[in-house]
């Protein structure tokens, strides 16, 4: 027998050799991190695909957003003619923007709604974009589609400008080579004028910037007291009412003035229903009253003395004493100027909003210092 055969190992079966290795191989932590790395890899193209897809979706929604957006603008301008509706203007606008289709993306006809009158117009426009994803199909969503809206209007409002006008004495002041209210007077009419006119050529206001009449001007003459006209006093409520040719309740034409309470300026409106008290007026004048004779019995002399004729007298209804509107007794603002044998009585009046700037001005020229107020 051969010595090298005893005492050379014998060698183990294969199978024992593969069981080992295998048992090597589980016991082995190398490599391990590999696994993880090949998720956070894949899941990187995920989600780098799904920002890719998205960002381009997002850059033809803005495209079709500012497209829409300029489109409807133009067609809400007022200064185009209302023969152009914003359904024209906006179509022709989209078209020349130059927003073709594309084979990964393609926009969708436009839906285009809209209003023209002489003061305002306003456009909508809707459509949408379709964007074809190059990733995110491999997830089952071959393509986004985005909807887009625009609306503009523009339109001119109503608008009412009052002017607080200072008619207290010190206006009667001079002022240079005028008076405080003559320069009152001129500014105020100049600001209405302004306000309705633009310049021309030669630089004189004679151009209508209102045509559809939507500014309205006012003005409130203001002293120890604001006389209000009748429409405005009517809507209040009010009390102490003064009588007028022997009717109560009338008040006295273009007199009206409110006792306002202290406790109201602590609120932001005048009550509608809380009674208001008038302002007290007074009026010194005479006339001719009417006259009804008694003749006493067994009267013999006509001087009343043991009875004979006796005329008594009193205002007659149907003939009350005339006013005199240059008597200056009135108070309440009556604006009339007892300088002039012109009744000027209602200057003074708060003027209500009106579009026509002619009578407001004619008011404005007749304002006159009123009122024991000198500020």
């Amino acid at each position: 027998m051969d010595s090298d055969m005893l005492t050379k190992p014998a060698r183990p079966p294969v199978f024992a050799h593969l069981a080992r290795k295998i048992t090597h191989f589980k016991s082995d932590e190398g490599g391990a991190i590999a696994i993880f790395v090949l998720f956070l890899f894949v899941m990187m193209l995920l989600f780098g695909g799904i920002a890719v897809d998205v960002m381009r979706s997002e850059v033809r929604r803005v495209a079709l957003v500012e497209t829409y957006s300029r489109a409807s603008l133009a067609a809400s301008n007022l200064v185009i003619p209302p023969s152009q509706t914003p359904q024209i203007v906006a179509a022709e606008w989209i078209s020349k923007a130059g927003l073709d289709d594309y084979v990964t993306y393609e926009y969708g006809t436009p839906t285009i709604t809209g209003l023209s009158t002489t003061t305002a117009r306003q456009t909508k426009v809707a459509g949408s974009v379709r964007s074809y994803n190059w990733f995110m199909h491999m997830m089952g969503e071959p393509y986004f589609d985005i909807p887009v809206v625009a609306a503009a209007q523009q339109g001119e409002s109503k608008i009412e400008v009052i002017m607080a006008l200072d008619i207290t004495g010190s206006m009667a002041e001079s002022s240079g080579s005028t008076t405080k209210i003559a320069a009152l007077r001129s500014a105020a009419s100049n600001f209405a004028t302004i306000l309705k006119y633009n310049k021309d050529a030669g630089g004189a206001y004679t151009i209508d910037k209102d045509p559809n009449k939507l500014i309205s001007i006012g003005m409130v003459p203001y002293s120890s007291n604001v006389n209000i006209p009748v429409p405005l006093r009517n809507q209040f409520t009010v009390s102490k009412l003064s009588s007028w040719n022997y009717v109560a309740n009338q008040g006295v034409p273009k007199i009206n003035c409110f006792e306002i309470n202290p406790s109201t300026f602590n609120t932001t409106a005048l009550s509608l229903t809380t009674p208001i008290p008038m302002a007290a007026v007074a009026n010194v004048a005479s006339g001719s009253p009417g006259g009804v004779t008694v003749t006493a019995a067994g009267a013999s002399n006509t001087n009343g003395a043991n009875g004979g004729v006796i005329t008594l007298s009193k205002p007659s209804p149907d003939a009350p004493a005339p006013i005199d509107v240059n008597s200056g007794t009135y108070m309440c603002n009556h604006g009339d100027n007892p300088n002039t044998g012109a009744d000027e009585s209602a200057s003074n009046l708060v003027a209500l909003p009106s579009t026509d700037i002619v009578a407001l001005k004619a008011q404005i020229a007749t304002l006159n210092p009123k009122g024991n107020t000198s500020i």
